[in-house]
Protein backbone atom coordinates (compact mmCIF):
# COMPACT_ATOMS: atom_id res chain seq x y z
CA UNK A 1 0.00 0.00 0.00
CA UNK A 2 1.33 3.40 -0.90
CA UNK A 3 1.27 6.16 1.79
CA UNK A 4 0.33 9.53 1.78
CA UNK A 5 2.84 11.43 -0.90
CA UNK A 6 3.98 8.36 -2.19
CA UNK A 7 4.00 8.21 -6.13
CA UNK A 8 4.75 4.47 -7.75
CA UNK A 9 7.25 4.73 -10.84
CA UNK A 10 7.39 1.26 -12.75
CA UNK A 11 9.91 0.06 -15.50
CA UNK A 12 7.39 -2.31 -17.05
CA UNK A 13 3.46 -2.23 -18.35
CA UNK A 14 2.05 -3.36 -15.08
CA UNK A 15 1.51 -0.75 -11.95
CA UNK A 16 1.74 -3.23 -9.02
CA UNK A 17 0.67 -2.61 -5.65
CA UNK A 18 3.74 -2.63 -3.01
CA UNK A 19 3.15 -5.44 -0.27
CA UNK A 20 2.09 -4.24 3.23
CA UNK A 21 5.34 -5.58 4.35
CA UNK A 22 7.34 -3.13 2.19
CA UNK A 23 7.66 -0.42 4.58
CA UNK A 24 9.47 -2.46 7.09
CA UNK A 25 12.00 -3.70 3.86
CA UNK A 26 12.91 -0.26 3.25
CA UNK A 27 14.82 2.37 5.62
CA UNK A 28 13.22 5.12 4.37
CA UNK A 29 11.76 8.37 6.67
CA UNK A 30 8.40 8.28 4.60
CA UNK A 31 7.30 5.01 6.27
CA UNK A 32 7.18 6.49 9.88
CA UNK A 33 10.75 5.64 11.14
CA UNK A 34 13.30 8.35 12.14
CA UNK A 35 16.54 7.36 10.19
CA UNK A 36 20.45 8.89 9.82
CA UNK A 37 21.70 7.50 6.72
CA UNK A 38 25.26 5.75 7.51
CA UNK A 39 27.88 7.86 5.73
CA UNK A 40 28.70 5.23 2.74
CA UNK A 41 24.77 5.26 2.14
CA UNK A 42 24.06 9.22 2.16
CA UNK A 43 22.79 10.12 -0.84
CA UNK A 44 25.81 11.29 -3.76
CA UNK A 45 25.62 14.91 -4.51
CA UNK A 46 24.65 15.67 -8.02
CA UNK A 47 27.14 16.17 -10.73
CA UNK A 48 24.61 18.97 -12.55
CA UNK A 49 26.58 22.04 -13.97
CA UNK A 50 24.88 25.23 -13.03
CA UNK A 51 27.82 27.09 -14.27
CA UNK A 52 28.15 25.15 -17.46
CA UNK A 53 29.39 26.79 -20.79
CA UNK A 54 27.82 23.77 -22.27
CA UNK A 55 25.83 21.09 -22.85
CA UNK A 56 25.24 17.93 -25.15
CA UNK A 57 21.86 16.32 -24.01
CA UNK A 58 20.87 12.83 -25.69
CA UNK A 59 17.27 12.61 -23.96
CA UNK A 60 14.91 10.04 -25.39
CA UNK A 61 11.05 10.96 -25.47
CA UNK A 62 11.24 13.98 -27.60
CA UNK A 63 12.28 17.42 -27.05
CA UNK A 64 15.29 16.25 -25.49
CA UNK A 65 18.21 16.43 -28.08
CA UNK A 66 19.95 19.53 -28.51
CA UNK A 67 23.63 21.05 -28.06
CA UNK A 68 24.78 24.11 -26.94
CA UNK A 69 28.47 25.89 -26.17
CA UNK A 70 29.45 29.06 -25.05
CA UNK A 71 32.34 31.48 -24.52
CA UNK A 72 31.84 31.43 -20.78
CA UNK A 73 29.10 30.50 -18.24
CA UNK A 74 26.19 32.69 -17.47
CA UNK A 75 27.05 35.68 -15.00
CA UNK A 76 23.12 34.55 -13.45
CA UNK A 77 23.73 31.26 -13.60
CA UNK A 78 21.55 29.65 -11.01
CA UNK A 79 22.76 29.04 -7.26
CA UNK A 80 22.21 26.75 -4.34
CA UNK A 81 20.02 27.72 -2.28
CA UNK A 82 19.09 24.84 0.15
CA UNK A 83 20.34 21.29 -0.06
CA UNK A 84 18.26 18.71 1.83
CA UNK A 85 18.70 14.97 1.54
CA UNK A 86 18.72 13.97 -2.60
CA UNK A 87 17.27 17.29 -3.53
CA UNK A 88 18.78 20.98 -4.50
CA UNK A 89 16.55 24.12 -4.80
CA UNK A 90 19.11 26.48 -7.27
CA UNK A 91 17.62 30.24 -7.70
CA UNK A 92 18.87 32.69 -10.42
CA UNK A 93 20.14 35.59 -8.75
CA UNK A 94 18.41 39.18 -9.20
CA UNK A 95 20.11 41.50 -11.14
CA UNK A 96 21.67 44.39 -10.14
CA UNK A 97 20.70 48.56 -10.39
CA UNK A 98 23.42 49.45 -12.66
CA UNK A 99 23.48 53.22 -13.51
CA UNK A 100 23.47 53.89 -16.37
CA UNK A 101 20.99 50.42 -17.31
CA UNK A 102 23.42 47.94 -18.90
CA UNK A 103 22.67 48.21 -22.88
CA UNK A 104 22.51 44.92 -24.06
CA UNK A 105 24.15 43.34 -21.61
CA UNK A 106 23.39 42.15 -17.50
CA UNK A 107 23.91 43.87 -14.70
CA UNK A 108 25.51 41.47 -12.12
CA UNK A 109 24.28 41.55 -8.37
CA UNK A 110 27.90 43.59 -7.50
CA UNK A 111 26.21 46.44 -10.36
CA UNK A 112 28.81 45.87 -12.65
CA UNK A 113 27.34 45.49 -16.28
CA UNK A 114 28.76 42.70 -18.44
CA UNK A 115 27.87 40.74 -21.71
CA UNK A 116 25.94 38.72 -22.18
CA UNK A 117 27.68 35.27 -23.19
CA UNK A 118 27.95 34.71 -27.18
CA UNK A 119 27.96 30.66 -28.45
CA UNK A 120 30.74 29.23 -29.22
CA UNK A 121 32.35 26.70 -31.07
CA UNK A 122 33.81 23.11 -30.64
CA UNK A 123 33.69 21.98 -34.00
CA UNK A 124 31.50 19.51 -35.26
CA UNK A 125 30.19 17.12 -32.42
CA UNK A 126 29.23 13.62 -33.60
CA UNK A 127 27.41 10.94 -31.62
CA UNK A 128 27.57 7.45 -32.41
CA UNK A 129 26.11 3.98 -30.65
CA UNK A 130 22.78 5.93 -31.63
CA UNK A 131 19.54 4.46 -33.64
CA UNK A 132 20.57 6.90 -35.83
CA UNK A 133 23.95 8.81 -36.03
CA UNK A 134 23.40 12.09 -35.10
CA UNK A 135 25.93 15.52 -36.53
CA UNK A 136 25.79 18.45 -34.63
CA UNK A 137 26.93 21.56 -37.03
CA UNK A 138 28.06 24.90 -35.22
CA UNK A 139 26.28 27.74 -36.69
CA UNK A 140 26.77 31.58 -35.78
CA UNK A 141 23.23 31.45 -33.46
CA UNK A 142 24.36 28.00 -32.08
CA UNK A 143 24.75 24.47 -32.73
CA UNK A 144 21.74 22.89 -35.27
CA UNK A 145 21.40 18.99 -36.33
CA UNK A 146 22.11 17.47 -39.82
CA UNK A 147 19.14 15.60 -39.44
CA UNK A 148 15.94 14.83 -37.34
CA UNK A 149 16.70 13.10 -34.07
CA UNK A 150 14.31 9.37 -33.96
CA UNK A 151 12.01 9.89 -30.61
CA UNK A 152 14.17 6.51 -29.26
CA UNK A 153 17.39 7.82 -29.52
CA UNK A 154 19.31 4.07 -28.49
CA UNK A 155 18.93 0.52 -27.32
CA UNK A 156 19.90 -0.39 -24.32
CA UNK A 157 23.06 -0.91 -23.16
CA UNK A 158 24.27 0.80 -26.42
CA UNK A 159 27.72 2.40 -26.17
CA UNK A 160 27.07 5.99 -27.26
CA UNK A 161 30.34 8.41 -28.06
CA UNK A 162 30.06 11.87 -28.48
CA UNK A 163 33.20 13.64 -30.09
CA UNK A 164 33.71 17.56 -30.72
CA UNK A 165 36.44 17.98 -33.37
CA UNK A 166 37.31 21.23 -31.55
CA UNK A 167 37.58 24.99 -32.35
CA UNK A 168 36.98 28.44 -30.58
CA UNK A 169 36.62 25.84 -27.33
CA UNK A 170 39.38 22.31 -27.11
CA UNK A 171 38.32 19.12 -29.04
CA UNK A 172 36.58 16.83 -26.06
CA UNK A 173 35.07 13.20 -26.09
CA UNK A 174 32.46 11.38 -23.44
CA UNK A 175 31.69 7.66 -23.63
CA UNK A 176 27.84 6.72 -21.72
CA UNK A 177 25.67 4.10 -22.26
CA UNK A 178 22.19 3.25 -23.33
CA UNK A 179 19.83 3.43 -20.39
CA UNK A 180 16.46 1.06 -20.09
CA UNK A 181 13.28 3.10 -20.71
CA UNK A 182 11.61 5.04 -17.26
CA UNK A 183 7.87 4.87 -17.15
CA UNK A 184 6.01 6.06 -14.77
CA UNK A 185 2.37 5.10 -13.23
CA UNK A 186 1.48 8.87 -12.72
CA UNK A 187 1.31 12.29 -14.57
CA UNK A 188 1.25 14.99 -11.75
CA UNK A 189 3.56 15.16 -9.17
CA UNK A 190 2.21 17.10 -5.63
CA UNK A 191 4.41 19.04 -3.77
CA UNK A 192 3.22 19.33 -0.30
CA UNK A 193 4.89 21.54 2.25
CA UNK A 194 3.82 19.48 5.55
CA UNK A 195 4.31 16.06 3.93
CA UNK A 196 7.54 14.11 2.25
CA UNK A 197 6.89 13.13 -1.34
CA UNK A 198 8.09 9.61 -2.11
CA UNK A 199 8.94 8.58 -5.68
CA UNK A 200 9.22 4.78 -6.16
CA UNK A 201 10.16 2.65 -9.28
CA UNK A 202 11.28 -0.77 -10.14
CA UNK A 203 15.31 -0.33 -10.14
CA UNK A 204 17.13 -1.34 -13.13
CA UNK A 205 20.35 -0.23 -11.09
CA UNK A 206 21.96 1.72 -14.23
CA UNK A 207 22.79 5.66 -14.24
CA UNK A 208 20.61 7.81 -12.06
CA UNK A 209 17.24 8.90 -12.00
CA UNK A 210 16.96 12.54 -11.79
CA UNK A 211 13.82 14.74 -11.43
CA UNK A 212 13.75 18.47 -12.34
CA UNK A 213 11.20 20.97 -11.61
CA UNK A 214 11.81 24.40 -12.99
CA UNK A 215 10.16 27.83 -13.00
CA UNK A 216 10.94 30.19 -15.88
CA UNK A 217 9.45 32.62 -18.55
CA UNK A 218 8.89 30.67 -21.85
CA UNK A 219 12.58 31.19 -23.78
CA UNK A 220 13.96 32.72 -20.64
CA UNK A 221 16.63 31.34 -18.31
CA UNK A 222 14.59 29.30 -15.23
CA UNK A 223 14.75 31.33 -12.41
CA UNK A 224 13.95 28.66 -9.76
CA UNK A 225 14.48 24.93 -9.98
CA UNK A 226 14.44 21.64 -7.58
CA UNK A 227 16.82 19.29 -8.61
CA UNK A 228 16.62 15.53 -6.57
CA UNK A 229 18.41 13.07 -7.60
CA UNK A 230 19.38 9.47 -7.00
CA UNK A 231 20.71 6.28 -7.68
CA UNK A 232 18.73 3.73 -9.72
CA UNK A 233 17.85 2.38 -7.03
CA UNK A 234 14.47 2.36 -6.68
CA UNK A 235 13.12 5.27 -4.98
CA UNK A 236 13.66 8.98 -4.16
CA UNK A 237 11.97 11.52 -1.62
CA UNK A 238 11.43 15.24 -1.91
CA UNK A 239 11.55 16.58 1.74
CA UNK A 240 8.48 18.40 2.68
CA UNK A 241 10.77 21.58 3.92
CA UNK A 242 12.74 21.67 0.84
CA UNK A 243 8.70 21.38 -1.79
CA UNK A 244 7.97 24.44 0.63
CA UNK A 245 10.23 26.68 -0.34
CA UNK A 246 10.05 26.24 -4.01
CA UNK A 247 8.13 29.39 -4.80
CA UNK A 248 5.30 29.76 -6.55
CA UNK A 249 5.80 30.77 -10.31
CA UNK A 250 4.93 34.67 -11.36
CA UNK A 251 2.54 35.82 -13.82
CA UNK A 252 4.40 34.77 -17.08
CA UNK A 253 5.90 32.22 -15.66
CA UNK A 254 5.68 28.20 -16.30
CA UNK A 255 6.04 25.28 -14.15
CA UNK A 256 8.15 22.43 -15.72
CA UNK A 257 8.35 18.79 -14.40
CA UNK A 258 10.89 15.89 -16.22
CA UNK A 259 11.84 12.71 -14.31
CA UNK A 260 14.42 10.95 -16.09
CA UNK A 261 17.17 7.94 -15.71
CA UNK A 262 20.23 9.16 -17.03
CA UNK A 263 23.78 8.63 -17.50
CA UNK A 264 26.08 12.07 -17.32
CA UNK A 265 29.76 12.66 -17.90
CA UNK A 266 31.01 15.98 -17.27
CA UNK A 267 34.20 17.66 -18.74
CA UNK A 268 36.15 20.12 -17.45
CA UNK A 269 37.75 22.92 -19.87
CA UNK A 270 39.25 26.39 -19.34
CA UNK A 271 36.19 28.01 -19.99
CA UNK A 272 33.99 25.76 -17.42
CA UNK A 273 32.39 22.44 -17.50
CA UNK A 274 30.79 21.16 -20.39
CA UNK A 275 27.81 18.39 -19.72
CA UNK A 276 26.70 15.73 -21.58
CA UNK A 277 23.48 13.35 -20.47
CA UNK A 278 21.57 10.46 -22.08
CA UNK A 279 18.79 8.90 -20.97
CA UNK A 280 14.99 8.66 -21.26
CA UNK A 281 13.02 11.48 -19.83
CA UNK A 282 8.77 12.22 -19.78
CA UNK A 283 7.56 15.19 -19.27
CA UNK A 284 5.35 15.25 -15.80
CA UNK A 285 2.82 17.83 -14.61
CA UNK A 286 3.45 19.78 -10.85
CA UNK A 287 1.12 20.67 -7.99
CA UNK A 288 2.27 22.97 -5.33
CA UNK A 289 0.58 22.82 -2.36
Amino acid sequence: MLGDGDMFVRSDHRVRALAPWLCAALVLTACGDDFTPPEDLAPKPSEYQPGRVGLVSLLSGGGGVEASLYERPDPLAPEVRVVEGECTLYTRPDEGSCVPVCGPGVCTPANQCVEVPRPASAGVITVTGLRQGLRFQPRPGGYELDTPPPVELFDPGASIRVIAAGADLPAFSAQLSGVPPLEVAFDTITLRGDRATRLIWTAAGVGRVSLEISIARPGAPLSAMLLCEADDNGSLTIPATIAGRLRAPLEGEAVRGTIARLERSVITTAAGPIEIVAGSRLVVAVEQR
